[in-house]
């Protein structure tokens, strides 16, 4: 799993929080190309790769839907009609 990754220049980080006898869960963070970092949407039990990364970028990190946090279908879901429309 990559610790960072950069995009038309934005770059994803994660955090591991590791609770004692409690789930670990990954905290998704976005630095912008002006240095603001901000938390991602993204759900806390699934790796981010590379293209779901980007493809957020392209979409300007879009705010969830529906109940729950985004995951790499989901992306993918408004991605794929994120094209249809453009």
């Amino acid at each position: 799993m990559n610790k960072e990754i950069n995009y038309l220049g934005f770059k994803y980080t994660f955090e591991l929080d590791i609770e004692p006898q409690e789930n670990c869960k990954i905290l998704h963070s976005v630095v912008y190309p002006d240095g603001t970092e901000k938390m991602l949407d993204f759900s806390p039990y699934e790796k981010m790769d590379e293209e779901t990364f980007q493809m957020l970028v392209e979409m300007n990190f879009p705010k969830r839907v529906s109940s729950g946090s985004l995951n790499s279908d989901r992306v993918l879901e408004l991605y794929t009609a994120y094209k249809k429309n453009k």
